[in-house]
Parts: C-alpha cells; sequence; structure tokens
C-alpha cells in the first residue's frame, strides 16, 4: 500500500503524508500536512547517498526532533542504522526505510 495518503494521529492531531519528487534525482520526498497545510518536510536529498527505492533520507534535528521520534517507532517506517553526512549542518541524516508493505 502507499505511503502516499496516509494517515495517523500525532498530539492530538491527524497528519497526512504526501509524497514528492526532488527534481536531481527523482528520489521520494516525504512531507506531511495538517488539514490541507503544510506541517513539516521531513526528509531530505543527499545526491551521493547509495540508498535503496524503499529508503529515504530523514532530517533528524531541530523542528522535526519531536515528530522523528514518533515516527521512528511507527508502523510507516524502521531505522536501517546507516546515517549519511550532509553538506551544509553539523551532524547526519538517517536512513530510513518502509516497513509493514508501505511502498512509496
Amino acid at each position: 500500500m502507499k505511503i502516499d495518503g496516509a494517515s495517523f494521529e500525532y498530539k492530538g492531531e491527524i497528519l497526512t503524508f504526501k509524497v514528492c519528487t526532488y527534481v536531481v534525482n527523482k528520489r521520494p520526498c516525504l512531507v506531511l500536512f495538517q488539514d490541507n497545510n503544510l506541517y513539516k518536510n521531513i526528509s531530505m536529498n543527499i545526491t551521493a547517498a547509495n540508498i535503496q527505492s524503499d529508503e529515504i533520507i530523514i532530517q533528524t534535528w531541530e523542528n522535526n526532533t519531536g515528530i522523528i521520534d514518533y515516527l521512528r517507532s511507527s508502523e510507516f517506517f524502521e531505522d536501517t542504522g546507516r546515517k549519511e553526512d550532509t553538506s551544509f549542518i553539523k551532524g547526519q541524516a538517517e536512513v530510513w526505510r518502509l516497513k509493514n508493505g508501505y511502498t512509496f
């Protein structure tokens, strides 16, 4: 089943996944919407990263920390344990894999 359009409750709000595509390499971009308004962009594109078609690079810092902690233990994703260096901040992004039959 597609993750695009899947919804879940977080802190009393219903959030919905929207899958877009990064222009550079056609990888999926994952954003969250609340009532048809952008809530958070949770993915990032690291063009040099070697990821599989069911994996995505997750931005785990700054204003994403609470929602990321929730999603890490959700029915949608599993953390692969792999990290990718970012070019614009000190730190690393996490590589996650879709689970439970979800696809992009």
